[in-house]
């Protein structure tokens, strides 16, 4: 993504934002992690921020966001999080939520590693995913 630009202000504000699902049930498919994705641009649109991938597993989601300064991470979470769970009735979220920040010379790497969840947990599960993600930032 290009820097933004906002009356002379500039700002590239990159998250990999992790959360899961309500007591990691097993909810997730390929079909609704699509409709996630619909979901999550709808709100990306109407709050002011970018969506530029979700993916996960059957139990967790992964999203690289770009956020404008005028909102915490804590904020759009909590949009994201309350808005699919009212629009997809079945569907509730784990309290809490991993965030990291995204360098420009990271931002493709975190966008492969996210497009490629599917090949990850072949390899691992949620936890030791997550611990190897706090380690490496």
């Amino acid at each position: 993504m290009d820097t933004m630009k906002r009356n002379q202000t500039y700002h590239r504000l990159d998250y990999h934002i992790v959360f899961s699902t309500k007591n990691r049930d097993p909810l997730l498919d390929d079909d609704l992690i699509l409709h996630l994705t619909e979901l999550v641009r709808e709100k990306a649109i109407e709050i002011d921020f970018i969506l530029h991938i979700l993916n996960g597993a059957k139990d967790h989601v992964h999203l690289l966001l770009s956020l404008p300064p005028k909102y915490s991470v804590s904020h759009i979470v909590k949009h994201i999080k309350g808005f699919t769970s009212h629009e997809i009735s079945h569907l509730y979220w784990q309290d809490g939520y991993s965030a990291f920040t995204v360098d420009r010379d990271s931002f493709n790497r975190v966008f492969q590693y996210i497009f490629n969840q599917k090949s990850h947990h072949s390899e691992m599960d949620f936890e030791t995913e997550i611990n190897k993600l706090i380690l490496e930032t």
